[in-house]
């Protein structure tokens, strides 16, 4: 593995499987797979474009049970949107103690606070995605396999 696939396999592990992973399992190899494909792709991006990229693939891989968007009417889609973006909103502008954060320290809840921020940032772009694929200006849509170019 190149240094980039490293890097964005840990992120990926990280996101999907926080207490770890088998080697060998094939998770693990698809999980290697995911990991050279992103790097392929992101190799002219922008550093945090990349990051960004691969965090929203793996919000979407974390959600792939729960099926595709391909039905979905333009509203239901932009009414997602409007809902993705005022949670955004909210995490951005919260103030005071969030759920789940009464026992933590400063510098804890800090942490928790821009992992908020960045998870409703990754909703909003993996929907606004779907928007613009439903769209039918994307390049790759409906020539994908496994929601990558083939």
């Amino acid at each position: 593995m190149t240094p980039n696939e490293e890097a964005i396999y840990k992120i990926l592990i990280e996101e999907l499987w926080p207490g770890g992973i088998t080697s060998g399992t094939d998770a693990a190899k698809e999980l290697n797979r995911t990991a050279k494909r992103l790097a392929t792709l992101q190799s002219d991006l922008r550093p945090t474009l990349a990051e960004f990229s691969v965090m929203v693939e793996a919000r979407l891989a974390m959600n792939d049970h729960k099926g595709g968007w391909e039905e979905c009417s333009s509203y239901v889609m932009m009414t997602k949107l409007f809902e993705e973006v005022r949670e955004l909103d909210r995490a951005v502008h919260f103030v005071g103690i969030a759920p789940g954060e009464e026992m933590m320290s400063f510098s804890q809840r800090m942490v928790s606070r821009r992992q908020w921020v960045s998870a409703e940032a990754e909703d909003v772009a993996a929907v606004a995605m779907m928007v613009a694929e439903r769209a039918g200006d994307l390049r790759y849509a409906g020539k994908r396999s496994n929601g990558w170019p083939a």
